[in-house]
């Protein structure tokens, strides 16, 4: 795989070091974006609201891309819980909604507003919101010495508010942060000894939470090796030990990724399997980066299929939840398994989509995704296009050693398939020497090797392809994926044949067809296997029968010869038999096999028969789904002729009840417009996808009354499919009820609330519901009067129920119908 194990180490290490510690905003593993809103409409207290605002508030912050779109949602709900509690003494509710807006705001590069929010905040709660601003400046991307300056001054701040107040857990997050500021200032030898204290005062106090997020902390800092797991295993008993199950799940998959990297793959695997089923256990929706890993694991071990199936899974789970904050790469991921199966074009759509969705301030991923797609397009001989997006990404991100070094590969590449080889190994040399700066056993620096390798080859330049390619064959087991290593020994066995090392060669080309068979049978070498083992019982009870025949002889010696004229004329005679038997075994299998050739003309003749009639068949229905999608086309353009019509009339209009009229026939007309334009778009001509239907209708509604943000519509409908004939009632009655709502239900551009939901009833019918929180109906109208009730009234029977209308505190508007199947 073409992402760097170093990269994919660091996002786990980021989400693992968020994850631990307690206080500290976190990537939520448990809800999808979607369940967080549901959930968020239902609470009517004031308090649970605020609950669920400040998960929704960490949601956008911390699950999704970084964006200004989700910054703002962020600063939205943060602000939303803020203002729940304004009124009173703080609640603990309170506390972290004020929290979470600092975390928004330092995010935002609002420092100061986010510092102001401390003023009136007990000093506990003052300590924990300047460890966060501390936390911040210290992993912030790109950091500066100034940063960690800051950071420094923040946690020593907490830990002196903290101390006084004797808050011990305080006092060591806070230094467990300094620690970390103190590694990312290059002073290694002063954060280990701090580390190591750290550990020994939290493992003498009893703060075993803390104790467990220090142990992680010091394994993060670790190269790959047993000191590694052995720092995680103490970091994940102590989270089994005070029941902090979560965090001890997350340390287990944190192992399995060291081992991942040490190449102990099957281990690995096995690890990660328990991980998820310990996830699924507890209803975790966020699995995603386990099933990532498991398709590293499956790359790795040259089991394409399977990593495959685990690449589309991460990104399933990823749209599911709506967690798209690594969505580049993820998508990176799966272009890459397309790639080495031989589907060009689809990984190359992939990585382009990768490259899109990796955002430029994660330079070393963004780069490794330009590498990836540079690869398949160098194929495609598209060289022109590789530069342009090498130096539209160079001007977008801060390039680090990684990233030259990246640069300097796909350059490389890009002369050598120009054929200007002075130039390509100028700069794959230079990538050579960006390589010596970066940390051993990277994944990038072992390609490396492989690219200059093959390109010194490609020039039969044989000596210094081989300094390279024997790098490739040293590498440690499943540091590397298998695909790569094979072609490094067959290129190996081409140059040991090209200079004459013929038992060298012949080594390498055994390595490489070895290889070369566990990856495209694995399943012949498992009947190998079986095979063998039939084999050697038969070889058993072979030797068992000679031993038996030699104590038969030797009890008969007087006999011998007799018995073996015996033995010989029996054997003669066998063998004729056995040649007989052989013969007219023959004989009948060729006469079945020229039956089966004959019955095998038959049915090829009968399926080319089949196909033909087939394919006429396909070629009526697509001709009938294209005349009932241009009758749908032409239904809703002639609406839109009709709404057009309408539209010019209100300029000869000055009667303002008849504007009106005009103005709501027009809404009514696009209510049903909007459901054939729908239909048009739809794969299924006679079903409407209900969900999609009401969003774009309440869009437009909001667009055309220029509702803005007075008005809040609350919109819970299931995905589910309608039939033609309850949408469009359906429609029309949202039409009615919404517009009355906008013009009526809020006077004096007062705020409201509208929910709008679609439900299953105990009984299996589904209840639809419109409810605001408005003046509602006049107490002196009959409602049988007005043309809107009316309507609504007459829709409802069409939709196959009945309109319930309730005027309390607000209107409600429900209708009880049976569903009818869409199914065609």
């Amino acid at each position: 795989m073409n992402l760097p194990i170093k990269h994919r180490y660091l996002i786990l290490c980021l989400i693992l070091c968020l994850h631990y510690l307690p206080g500290i905003a976190q990537t939520n593993l448990r809800n999808s974006l979607s369940e967080l809103r549901a959930l968020l409409s239902k609470q009517k207290d004031a308090e649970n609201r605020a609950v669920y605002q400040i998960k929704l508030s960490r949601f956008y912050l911390y699950n999704k891309s970084d964006t200004k779109q989700n910054l703002d949602s962020a600063y939205f709900f943060a602000v939303a819980a803020t203002d729940a509690g304004k009124s009173g003494q703080l609640t603990a509710v309170d506390k972290e909604s004020r929290t979470v807006l600092a975390e928004v705001l330092l995010r935002k590069g609002a420092t100061k507003a986010a510092l102001a929010l401390t003023s009136g905040m007990d000093e506990l709660t003052k300590a924990r919101m300047l460890i966060n601003a501390g936390s911040y400046f210290i992993y912030k991307r790109a950091e500066y010495k100034t940063d960690l300056d800051t950071a420094a001054n923040f946690l020593l701040q907490a830990k002196k508010i903290a101390g006084a107040k004797k808050a011990l857990k305080l006092v060591h997050e806070a230094e467990l942060y300094l620690c970390d500021c103190y590694r990312e200032g290059g002073q290694r030898q002063k954060s280990d000894e701090h580390f190591a204290r750290l550990l020994k005062d939290c493992e003498s106090s009893e703060d075993e939470e803390v104790a467990a997020a220090t142990a992680s902390r010091i394994g993060d800092h670790l190269p790959f090796g047993t000191e590694k797991i052995r720092f995680y295993e103490l970091a994940l008993a102590y989270y089994k030990k005070i029941g902090r199950t979560e965090q001890e799940i997350g340390m287990a998959k944190g192992i399995a990724d060291v081992n991942l990297n040490l190449g102990n793959l099957k281990l690995a695997e096995q690890q990660l399997l328990s991980v998820l089923k310990r996830y699924q256990q507890l209803g975790y929706k966020n699995l995603q980066f386990t099933y990532d890993l498991l398709s590293a694991i499956n790359q790795f071990s040259g089991a394409q299929k399977a990593a495959l199936s685990y690449a589309i899974s991460a990104i399933d789970y990823m749209e599911l939840t709506e967690s798209d904050a690594s969505a580049g790469y993820f998508y990176s991921n799966l272009a890459r398994i397309y790639g080495v199966m031989g589907d060009t074009q689809r990984s190359i759509d992939y990585f382009r989509k990768a490259v899109d969705r990796t955002n430029p301030r994660e330079s070393d991923a963004r780069l490794t995704a330009v590498k990836n797609l540079a690869d398949q397009l160098i194929t495609q001989g598209k060289i022109a296009e590789v530069f342009k997006i090498v130096d539209a990404n160079i001007r977008k991100v801060e390039v680090s050693e990684l990233g030259w070094m990246i640069i300097s590969g796909i350059r490389g590449e890009c002369y050598a398939a120009l054929k200007k080889n002075a130039l390509a190994e100028a700069h794959f040399l230079e990538m050579i020497r960006w390589g010596k700066k970066i940390p051993s056993h990277s994944f990038h620096k072992a390609e490396s090797f492989y690219m200059i390798g093959a390109f010194y080859m490609h020039i039969k330049s044989f000596a210094k392809a081989r300094t390279y390619l024997n790098k490739i064959a040293l590498l440690p087991a499943g540091t590397y994926p298998l695909s790569k290593i094979k072609d490094a020994y067959h290129s190996l066995y081409q140059l040991d044949s090209a200079t004459n090392r013929l038992d060298s060669a012949i080594v390498h080309y055994k390595l490489y067809k070895l290889i070369s068979d566990s990856l495209l049978h694995a399943s012949a070498n498992r009947t190998i296997s079986e095979l063998a083992l039939r084999y050697q019982s038969k070889q058993q009870e072979k030797d068992n029968q000679l031993l038996r025949k030699e104590s038969i002889l030797q009890l008969g010696k007087l006999q011998k010869a007799d018995l073996t004229n015996k033995i010989t004329w029996a054997g003669i005679a066998a063998l004729l038999l056995i040649m007989g038997l052989i013969y007219r075994n023959y004989y009948h299998r060729k006469k079945a096999n020229q039956q089966l050739v004959a019955q095998q003309q038959i049915i090829t003749n009968k399926n080319h028969s089949l196909e033909l009639l087939l394919a006429s068949q396909e070629k009526l229905l697509n001709e009938k789904e294209w005349l009932i999608k241009e009758i749908h086309h032409r239904i809703k353009n002639n609406l839109q002729v009709v709404a057009s019509l309408l539209n010019s009339q209100l300029n000869y209009l000055d009667n303002e009840e008849a504007r009106l009229a005009i103005k709501d026939s027009q809404n009514r007309i696009q209510s049903i417009s909007l459901i054939h334009q729908k239909l048009f778009q739809s794969e299924d001509l006679n079903i409407v996808d209900i969900h999609a239907y009401i969003h774009d209708l309440m869009k437009f509604l909001c667009d055309t009354f220029h509702v803005g943000q007075r008005i809040n519509f609350i919109i819970d409908i299931p995905k589910i499919s309608f039939d033609i004939t309850q949408a469009t009632p359906l429609g029309l009655i949202i039409n009615e009820a919404i517009t009355n709502i906008i013009k009526y239900a809020f006077p004096d551009d007062r705020p409201g609330e509208t929910q709008i939901s679609l439900r299953k009833g105990s009984n299996e019918k589904y209840i639809f519901q419109i409810k605001d929180n408005g003046t509602g109906l006049p107490k002196d109208l009959d409602q049988g009067k007005t043309m809107g009730m009316t309507l609504i009234r007459g829709l409802a029977e069409q939709l196959g129920g009945t309109a319930e209308i309730v005027s309390d505190h607000g209107l409600s508007i429900s209708i009880e119908f049976e569903l009818i199947s869409a199914e065609r």
